[in-house]
């Protein structure tokens, strides 16, 4: 019986889809396409869960993102419109996540990745026609692809060893006795009923070794997971109690070429079984859980701002961070809710536009002032003031940013430091930190080294 099978890693090659390690600037979309006009030399498509139809066995290699690739330097994209969008993005913020610490722009956040160009992709792009799901809810069935094409982390790969057809391995995992080993080797950790299957756990999972079967056994494999693919739904097991005919003939043969250790109809019972109690189980924790994790996050927060609410109300920038003897001018929007800002830098200047959502064509502030002194007023806004002063000399505002940053950045170096290390846990951290930065009524754009765009404030 051993002999008859063995682990997936023996047959196929087995890894995790392409990890950008920054998202938000190597995932373009369309419309970020169309804006920047970016060479196509530089985009290949990539599949992600979104373009992915899970009622069906093949997908479509049509893609609705791309992957940003560019291994060239500056000086030899001197003129691109790819250059341009590496410029405009490398100041913008990376996701908190991908922080420790000082918060990191996008270019200070890849570079810390490795050497080379900055902008350069740091993972490696893998072409399969196997894309199997990193956590399984009630299908198992993997994603077929006639073409080879990458896919994002959300998928693992499979790609054949030793001269093997893709379609024998695609056989295989699409079978139910493929479902069951994965729900033994699975695990249900993740939360919500969903069964983890780690990509280093994947390669472990036991299959039929069809290495063993004869030419003729080979082709006959094929042919009924074809028939299957062709005229069959992936099994749902929280819907259905067992697949359907062209998919039970698939089954049937190969646990024939295995001796029939036991009925087929065993293995649908028990695999069903199992199913479902994920899902009963997960259905029980769900509500007591959420509303657990929703009330220790608004305590913990409470208790971080207890911590760092003296620190910002011992000063209030920018009023207290010169003097009241220098020219001045103030503002006051307290009367007005949900603030829109536009900010667009011309040279040394900056052009703001103030309105609010109910009346956006009616503005509150249209003027070019300095750009020390137009940073002021929107650091101000995005800190929650409505009440302000503002200096109106260039040289004071450019004092008065350089004595607020750094201790500003003492304040929020304190919140970040509390979110990582709070009792709710790493999992819950963004959470957290969101939260806590409403409740302070700061803006997530604070922490931006420059500020230009638009921004919608409470």
């Amino acid at each position: 019986m051993s002999q008859l099978w063995c682990n997936l890693a023996e047959l196929a090659f087995v890894g995790l889809g392409y990890k950008s390690l920054q998202n938000q600037f190597y995932y373009l979309e369309n419309d970020t396409i169309t804006q920047y006009n970016i060479e196509k030399e530089f985009l290949k498509p990539l599949i992600r869960m979104k373009d992915i139809k899970l009622s069906q066995y093949f997908q479509k290699t049509d893609a609705s993102s791309h992957l940003f690739i560019c291994n060239l330097s500056e000086a030899d994209l001197r003129g691109s419109r790819a250059l341009r969008y590496i410029r405009d993005m490398a100041k913008r913020p990376s996701a908190i996540k991908k922080q420790s610490g000082e918060p990191k722009t996008i270019k200070e956040a890849l570079e810390a990745q490795g050497s080379g160009y900055w902008y350069a992709p740091k993972a490696k792009m893998h072409l399969a026609n196997i894309w199997l799901r990193k956590a399984f809810d009630s299908t198992y069935a993997p994603f077929l692809f006639l073409e080879a094409v990458p896919f994002d982390q959300r998928c693992n790969y499979i790609i054949p060893r030793q001269n093997l057809h893709w379609e024998l391995l695609a056989g295989i995992v699409s079978s139910s006795l493929f479902a069951f080993s994965v729900e033994s080797f699975g695990a249900a950790s993740m939360g919500a009923g969903a069964l983890e299957l780690p990509t280093k756990k994947l390669g472990e999972v036991r299959v039929v070794d069809v290495r063993r079967f004869s030419v003729k056994a080979k082709r006959l494999l094929i042919e009924l997971a074809s028939i299957a693919w062709e005229n069959e739904n992936p099994v749902d097991w929280r819907k259905s109690d067992q697949p359907g005919p062209c998919l039970r003939q698939l089954d049937h043969f190969l646990l024939e070429k295995i001796g029939n250790p036991v009925p087929l109809n065993t293995i649908y019972k028990d695999l069903l079984e199992t199913c479902h109690s994920r899902f009963l189980l997960a259905d029980d924790k769900k509500g007591k859980v959420k509303k657990k994790i929703e009330r220790d996050v608004e305590l913990v927060a409470d208790a971080i701002i207890k911590g760092v609410r003296p620190l910002l109300d011992g000063k209030r920038f920018p009023d207290d961070f010169f003097s009241s003897t220098d020219e001045s001018m103030s503002f006051d929007f307290e009367n007005q809710r949900l603030l829109i800002v536009k900010s667009q830098s011309l040279l040394d200047h900056t052009s703001l536009i103030i309105s609010t959502e109910t009346d956006p064509n009616r503005f509150l502030l249209d003027k070019i002032f300095s750009r020390e002194v137009a940073e002021i007023i929107l650091r101000a806004l995005l800190m929650g003031r409505r009440k302000f002063k503002i200096p109106t000399n260039k040289g004071i505002a450019k004092s008065t940013l350089m004595a607020f940053k750094p201790w500003f950045k003492s304040i929020f170096d304190k919140i970040v430091e509390y979110c990582q290390h709070s009792a709710v846990g790493t999992r819950y951290e963004i959470e957290l930190y969101d939260v806590t930065m409403k409740k302070l009524n700061l803006h997530s754009d604070i922490i931006l080294k420059e500020l230009f765009g638009e921004f919608t404030l409470p």
